[in-house]
């Protein structure tokens, strides 16, 4: 689907965490797949220097410009691209931030549409007061999917003609507040945001609501009491700055690799130092993406990398451990850990097949039980602690076990989650979240 971007003043180029508006609009309509982008603006010179620069952005993109002064319907339908071209319908999108589900909503919506919000939560009103209002009391936003027959019709002030198109019911609605706001990957329900381009005092509610929709949830004890608010202490210095998520992606992989090289020589304190500065940076990476809108194919190949240099880490030390003959048995139960960390991971996939949502968020006890269960963090913090309290050996012995008991639960869950779906009403009934 085309999109026609409408711009009004300078505040397009604006940065909002590193990126501009504009840039940050544009990356996310790409991630959407949307077609031809068009820009309708006053300050054609600035936006289009600013597109030229961008690198990330590979959509093609025209911008026309438009006459100073209030943005009038008319003014959209004679930028509309002409007639041959095989799009029937446009995106037509104010300048302001929008979450990728929105996009999303509005391209698969029976044309035409416009997007309302009848919910705004009350901390985000700042951010969307100048918005006009129908007489349902529901916000409009001003973007709409809509085919040109029907803007033909349309007249007036821009924000004006979609409002009236919504009071007198000639146009779809799309509800933000109706959307499904549960995200797996996230573990978490996340409200999908829009507003537009915030005033100098709306910029830090602006970022505190980016940066919350960029924390997953439901974490390990470790990373939801001393990781999270680190990592996002250095998403807000890193986005400023020329480094990519990918770059702190390898830096990360050094770093671990590294602990791995100080285990397997038997420097156990200064690798379990490097191994809890690697646990930070690996939440640094992807929450940085997700605010910058920088996700990549190779960003999602992470989490295959991170399996591999967790696992290096006891293999590491069992190796140190045999050599120096603390445990003759540490690598047998090395390799233990990592069949444990196998099967845990394909159970994990297991209850995401069959109830389309993460294990770790079906349930309160399941939320409970992800803060303590096997992960690379609780490991690291329970062979720190047993390091103090005891030997090398049997604190290695100690995150095997813990391993193993978080095998033995994963298991019973998930048994449990099939079973429910299998046969619960005749196998008619699907798993249901508490």
């Amino acid at each position: 689907m085309q999109v026609i971007i409408i711009a009004v003043g300078g505040k397009l180029l604006d940065r909002l965490l590193g990126i501009s508006i504009l840039e940050r609009l544009l990356r996310i309509l790409q991630q959407a797949g949307a077609g031809r982008v068009l820009i309708l603006t006053d300050r054609p010179e600035s936006v289009a220097e600013a597109v030229n620069r961008s690198s990330r952005v590979h959509l093609p993109v025209t911008v026309k410009p438009r006459p100073s002064g209030p943005l009038t319907a008319e003014q959209v339908l004679q930028a509309w691209p002409p007639l041959d071209r095989p799009d029937p319908t446009a995106l037509i999108l104010p300048i302001g931030v929008y979450d990728e589900p929105l996009i999303h909503a509005l391209m698969a919506s029976c044309c035409p549409a416009a997007l309302i919000d009848s919910r705004v939560p009350a901390r985000w009103l700042p951010l969307v007061r100048s918005h006009p209002r129908t007489d349902h009391d529901r916000i409009v936003t001003g973007a709409v999917a809509v085919d040109r027959q029907t803007l033909e019709q349309w007249s007036g002030h821009w924000m004006t003609a979609v409002r009236t198109a919504i009071e007198s019911m000639s146009i779809d609605l799309v509800d933000v507040a109706s959307l499904p706001d549960y995200r797996p990957a996230m573990r978490r329900h996340i409200r999908p945001y829009w507003f537009g381009p915030p005033s100098p005092p709306q910029q830090e509610l602006a970022r505190a609501v980016l940066l919350d929709a960029a924390q997953k949830h439901v974490l390990d004890l470790p990373a939801a009491v001393l990781h999270a608010p680190v990592e996002t202490a250095i998403v807000r210095w890193l986005v400023n700055t020329r480094v990519t998520p990918n770059q702190v992606t390898a830096f990360t992989n050094v770093l671990a690799y590294g602990a791995t090289a100080l285990f397997a020589l038997g420097h156990l304190v200064p690798g379990l130092v490097l191994a809890l500065v690697t646990g930070v940076l690996d939440g640094v990476d992807g929450k940085l993406a997700r605010v910058k809108v920088e996700t990549t194919p190779a960003g999602r190949l992470e989490h295959a990398s991170d399996f591999v240099f967790e696992m290096s880490w006891w293999i590491a030390v069992a190796w140190y451990l045999v050599r120096t003959g603390q445990h003759a048995n540490a690598l047998g139960l090395a390799l233990l850990f990592v069949a444990a960390e196998l099967a845990i991971k394909a159970l994990r996939l297991i209850a995401c097949r069959t109830t389309g949502r993460s294990l770790d968020d079906l349930s309160p006890l399941d939320r409970a039980l992800r803060a303590i269960t096997g992960r690379r963090n609780v490991y690291v913090w329970v062979f720190g602690t047993a390091m103090v309290l005891t030997t090398p050996a049997r604190a290695f012995t100690m995150v095997i076990c813990w391993a193993l008991a978080s095998l033995a639960i994963h298991l019973i869950r998930v048994a449990r989650i099939v079973w429910s779906v299998r046969w619960s009403s005749a196998g008619t009934a699907r798993f249901r979240p508490e």
